[in-house]
């Protein structure tokens, strides 16, 4: 079976290699409507088959074509017409029964080709059920009428191996609605989309798509029916059709799909789509046809009465025509993306972090992705690919009203361009079109930051979440300085305080891995540590207070920066000048440290001469060039320096100097001339003093 998997909306994102210039370039498709918040389609079901003879002698007194996959009203989707060619007719008056069969009776048929057609006008809706409060699991008391959903079958198999990580996947956890996200991002995460003839010719068992971690919608989805039936939760497998806009892979942009249905005492069965990571909805781009107790596919079946025939179908054909669509469908969340940090410099690791807030009353996961940029590369572990594919996408389970953040880790390219200044932009986006973008500026000699840093800010903050009297603890440590040079001392204060009810023995407290013990009342506790670095670069101090219960964690960053150096190089001029040629000193001033000299003042002296240059910053090489001419010059030596004044971030100065001699040649008369000019700036000084 074909299928389609939630790759919409991708964007791209390519910098322009210009000083500061980079674009956001959405990737441009037709209309798509896994989006809308209704679909209103004429699907038409066709078969085909032909009756040829085996021998002279045959006859047929009837055949008949039974369709048991069509669409059906429920919920999410109403179905206001349905009409067949030829006539068929229904088992029961019901034609929204499940059980329900639409029969093609021929009887007497002629040596011939056949068509069927059911045609169904379909209105679906994109549902959200609102689930507000934890459903306790396990589950008991539930009707008989679900003891089908809750067996294995021929392909919906329950292993021992299916079992034990049904288990290890549960835990200690008591939600419904955690467990069947868990299931659902362990399969998601770990069965790679795949359409090799393995899975797409051939509905695999649960078992196999395990050990395989392979599969089409149809392996996707047996699975995670297969770890709830293990769990005793009662799980049915959906078959449809589904729109994508991936039809250069398929062929079209609707294509037979599969999905289950979970059942949630107190409110029904629940759809989710795990190949599109849709959890507890789907979108109206899906058209439900049959559920079932066992993995199955639209079919048409065939039977007769006669001899020396044979009946030969043709392809089932499906089709969806849009007639009408309804308004987007808005995200029922709230996110914001922002870069930790915004200025690193090249080869550097950053990290982005999204903050997403739950506005609902009701459970819902947010799906969130992120672009992909020129430039930058994603460094995550990521577990989803689809078509061999990586997709850089979160899954975010939030509960009523709930906050929740999620990261990713990016490198910005080593091989850039150290003439420019990049502005790369970072773009977060979600299935309903909404993105929230963050700039991260890089340059060579920006600060560069290690990815075990932020791997390991990941995981303490992620050990937070998991220890829920961590809500309890507050750490606040605030450094006397964010920016200090190496060598320095920077003197950390933190207020350790115990909001909850209860007191701990043995807390450990740590920084950077270095620990103490002791209790902690219901108190506040004043915390004070002394930090020195003794390399440059954006560090991260980690104060971390944890023990069974709870893992609070402070991180402090600090700006390490080296001494500001700044050296003249290529000083060039000429060692004889000649009594009125003109002639030229050259120099390049330097940056030879990553931190940036300030109040930078240059000047350039004789016993002639004096000019003098200023800048508040200097953050790049510059040269300088100054025209100059004999006649301005003192007889024979002529002594000159280059003096270099610059301070760093606290105002302590540094000085560079360069000495150099150049000789004027002169007859007798030019060099009285020389005396007489230089006399002359004597006693002008002497009266502008």
């Amino acid at each position: 079976m074909y299928d389609d998997i939630s790759m919409k909306k991708i964007i791209h994102s390519i910098m322009i290699l210009t000083l500061i210039m980079s674009m956001v370039i959405p990737f441009v498709c037709s209309i798509s409507y896994d989006d809308k918040n209704t679909l209103d389609t004429i699907v038409t079901i066709t078969n085909s088959f032909t009756i040829t003879p085996t021998s002279n002698s045959y006859n047929i007194k009837f055949i008949n074509a039974s369709i048991t996959s069509y669409p059906r009203s429920d919920i999410r989707q109403s179905v206001t017409e349905l009409t067949t060619e030829p006539k068929a007719t229904v088992n029961n008056d019901n034609v929204n029964d499940a059980k329900n069969v639409i029969s093609f009776l021929y009887n007497d048929p002629m040596i011939d080709s056949y068509v069927i057609r059911l045609d169904s006008k379909v209105t679906t809706t994109n549902i959200m059920d609102e689930i507000n409060a934890p459903i306790i699991f396990p589950l008991n008391n539930l009707d008989g009428s679900l003891y089908s959903y809750l067996q294995p079958t021929t392909i919906i198999d329950v292993t021992p191996e299916i079992k034990n990580l049904a288990s290890e996947l549960i835990g200690d956890r008591t939600d419904l609605y955690e467990i069947e996200y868990v299931f659902a991002e362990y399969v998601r995460k770990n069965v790679a989309y795949d359409l090799g003839t393995l899975t797409s010719d051939v509905n695999q068992k649960s078992s196999w798509v395990l050990a395989n971690k392979i599969g089409v919608c149809d392996e996707i989805t047996n699975l995670f029916i297969s770890l709830n039936r293990a769990a005793g939760i009662p799980a049915r497998f959906v078959s449809g059709v589904a729109y994508t806009n991936l039809n250069d892979t398929f062929g079209t942009n609707w294509v037979p799909h599969a999905w289950a249905e979970v059942y949630y005492p107190g409110y029904g069965w629940i759809p989710y789509d795990v190949t599109y990571g849709q959890y507890g909805f789907i979108d109206a781009g899906h058209i439900k046809l049959m559920d079932s107790q066992e993995s199955s596919s639209l079919n048409v079946n065939y039977n007769y009465l006669g001899n020396n025939i044979k009946l030969q179908p043709g392809k089932i054909g499906i089709d969806v025509k849009v007639l009408n669509y309804g308004e987007d469908v808005r995200g029922r969340y709230n996110f914001v993306a922002k870069a930790y940090n915004n200025e690193i410099g090249f080869g550097s690791y950053d990290m982005i972090t999204v903050e997403v807030e739950n506005t609902q009353k009701y459970y819902q996961i947010a799906d969130l992705y992120l672009g992909e940029t020129q430039g930058m590369s994603i460094i995550e572990d990521s577990k989803e690919t689809v078509l061999n594919k990586t997709i850089h996408r979160k899954q975010v389970l939030m509960k009523p009203r709930q906050s929740a953040t999620v990261y990713w880790i990016i490198k910005v390219d080593d091989n850039l361009d150290p003439k420019y200044v990049y502005t790369l932009p970072i773009t977060v986006y979600n299935t309903y079109g909404e993105n929230s973008t963050t700039f991260v500026s890089s340059r060579n000699d920006y600060n560069s930051i290690d990815y075990t840093y932020f791997k390991d800010l990941i995981s303490s903050n992620t050990e937070e979440s998991v220890k829920p009297y961590s809500k309890n603890i507050y750490l606040e440590c605030t450094p006397d300085k964010n920016s200090m040079y190496i060598e320095d001392n920077a003197s950390i204060d933190c207020v350790l305080d115990n909001r909850g009810d209860k007191t701990f023995d043995e807390i450990n407290i740590c920084i950077d891995n270095n620990c103490t013990t002791r209790n902690l009342a219901i108190q506040k506790i004043p915390l004070h540590y002394t930090k020195k670095f003794e390399s440059e670069g954006l560090k991260n101090v980690e104060i971390k207070v944890y023990n069974n219960e709870f893992t609070k964690v402070s991180y402090i960053p600090i700006n390490v920066l080296d001494k500001p150096k700044a050296s003249i190089t290529d000083l060039k001029y000429p060692d004889v000048v000649n009594y009125g040629d003109s002639f030229d000193i050259s120099f390049t001033l330097v940056k030879d440290s990553k931190s940036t000299p300030k109040n930078l003042k240059i000047t350039l002296i004789s016993e002639t001469n004096k000019v003098e240059w200023t800048f508040p910053e200097f953050d790049a090489d510059k040269g300088f060039t100054i025209k100059a001419n004999g006649n301005t010059m003192k007889p024979n030596k002529n002594n000159y320096k280059i003096i270099v004044q610059y301070a760093d971030e606290t105002g302590i100065m540094y000085t560079a100097e360069k000495d150099f001699v150049i000789q004027s040649q002169a007859t007798f008369l030019e060099n009285f001339l020389l005396y007489i000019n230089l006399l002359g700036r004597s006693v002008e000084q002497v009266f502008t003093g």
